[in-house]
């Protein structure tokens, strides 16, 4: 949740990558048709050492979902995925590379820098209750958190540094644009309006839910507006402004939904759709299929 700041990823050599001790299965145990179980590591154990600093697997638990996940390097897996606890590793070893960097240039920062951040992190949270949850879930205490906010700022504060001297050529942007499509990809996405109507008496549709499901049938069939219907048959405090649900990222609906969500046309109507709970009709308001960010937009990132 705190927001680490630097965008630079590197090629490294791991001197100590120890993530389990677990030792390699032999020709003839990897016949065995039920794998052993690898036991999961104690929160101390080392997972990397970088110049003599040792990084620890409950650092590495705690970066999985504090640090920003976007391939930042080149590499890619025979499968063209990393996993979520590769990347973290990358990054905390990049990190540890960047924070020595600052301090060979003698890069500093001063602690009011780090009140004035953590001030702003905590307008970003509810309440008091929601900072001591957080600290909590990341088994940290305020001084730990004051100091890993302390290396974020000291680290942007020298990237910015190279930054400022560093000119690429347009055509070498584009280049690494056009070589990486997968890092600059949108999900494709979905708006639709919907009529949701409850079953009172789940699974089963019962004779007066029948009877509304044919009326808004007839009115579509007579093409009658969407958005009267919605506004009209959804339940109060349901679904407002005309069944509007907004925008849905492919991946993010049930899976059957989706899949017929994503093969109508923008304004078809379909329906009724029946779940457990209820049953739905649903008008396609836009439909965007994957796509790359624009080259301008992410230009100055890249």
């Amino acid at each position: 949740m705190v927001k680490h700041l630097h965008r630079f990823g590197l090629f490294v050599t791991l001197m100590g990558l120890i993530v389990s001790s677990v030792p390699l299965l032999s020709a003839q145990e990897t016949s065995d048709p039920v794998p052993p179980v690898k036991p999961e590591p104690a929160l101390t154990d080392p997972v990397a050492i970088v110049n003599g600093t040792l990084i620890d697997y409950a650092t590495l638990k705690r970066a999985q979902t504090t640090l920003p996940f976007r391939p930042l390097s080149t590499v890619e897996l025979p499968d063209g995925a990393l996993s979520k606890e590769v990347l973290a590793l990358e990054q905390l070893v990049s990190r540890q590379l960047l924070y020595e960097a600052a301090a060979v240039h003698k890069t500093s920062i001063d602690s009011t820098d780090v009140d004035v951040a953590l001030t702003r992190f905590l307008r970003r949270l509810p309440g008091p209750r929601a900072y001591q949850t957080l600290l909590s879930e990341l088994k940290m205490t305020e001084a730990e958190l004051k100091h890993e906010l302390a290396r974020d700022l000291t680290i942007e504060a020298f990237t910015s540094q190279l930054t400022a001297k560093i000119t690429v050529e347009t055509a070498a942007v584009k280049r690494y644009y056009d070589d990486h499509p997968h890092l600059f990809a949108e999900n494709a996405k979905i708006r639709f309006r919907e009529i949701y109507l409850i079953k009172k008496e789940p699974p089963a549709i019962d004779p007066e839910l029948e009877k509304i499901i044919e009326r808004i049938q007839a009115d579509i069939d007579q093409e009658v507006d969407f958005i009267r219907l919605a506004d009209r048959y959804t339940p109060n405090g349901e679904i407002k402004n005309g069944g509007d649900r907004g925008y849905f990222q492919a991946g993010s609906l049930e899976p059957d939904l989706e899949d017929r969500l994503f093969a109508l046309e923008v304004d078809e109507i379909n329906g009724p759709i029946e779940t457990d709970t209820a049953v739905l009709f649903i008008k396609v308001v836009d439909k965007q299929v994957e796509q790359l960010v624009p080259f301008p937009t992410v230009k100055k990132e890249i």
